[in-house]
């Protein structure tokens, strides 16, 4: 008897077009062998992202990384959460950096905006290991994606006038 009412209670449930739309998602990440993620996960992922920014921001590591990992929890998707995840734990040394910079390297991004912020997360990494020729050849890649990126623009400054010679006095 408890079998037919959860039937019953189940089908009713699918008798509404969005229900109905919904389980269709859902089986269809199934087949392709993909965790479904609500949309509600979905936004939730984006809002802990920008938080691990602002940790970011504020010079807090662990909790950027924290955050980072947070969002890659309700949006296993998210190759934003998924390169910030690489990147804090390469910055806090939890990860080698080839490691860190193979994965990045590995995301495919979907946008030039991403494109960008890959770029400048290695570009970011590389200065942190000292090598200025790599670093300054991931910003300049950051720049030509998205010239409005300033964080990058910064950078490559930066390391142009650290590679030029100091005036003679």
């Amino acid at each position: 008897m408890e079998v037919f009412a959860a039937l019953n209670e189940h089908s009713s449930a699918l008798a509404e077009p969005a229900a109905l739309q919904l389980e269709v998602e859902k089986l269809a990440c199934a087949q392709r062998g993909e965790v479904w993620v609500s949309e509600m996960d979905k936004e939730r992922a984006k809002v802990v992202i920008k938080r691990a920014l602002a940790a970011e921001q504020a010079r807090s590591f662990q909790n950027a990384r924290d955050l980072a990992q947070e969002a890659r929890a309700l949006h296993p998707g998210s190759l934003e959460g998924a390169l910030l995840s690489a990147y804090f734990r390469a910055v806090l040394k939890e990860l080698p950096l080839p490691d860190a910079l193979a994965l990045i390297d590995g995301l495919t991004m979907p946008n030039d905006r991403l494109r960008a912020e890959a770029a400048y997360r290695a570009g970011r990494l590389y200065s942190l290991a000292e090598r200025p020729n790599e670093a300054r050849a991931r910003f300049a890649r950051c720049v030509e994606l998205n010239p409005n990126h300033t964080d990058a623009q910064r950078e490559l400054r930066v390391l142009q006038r650290r590679g030029r010679p100091e005036p003679v006095k």
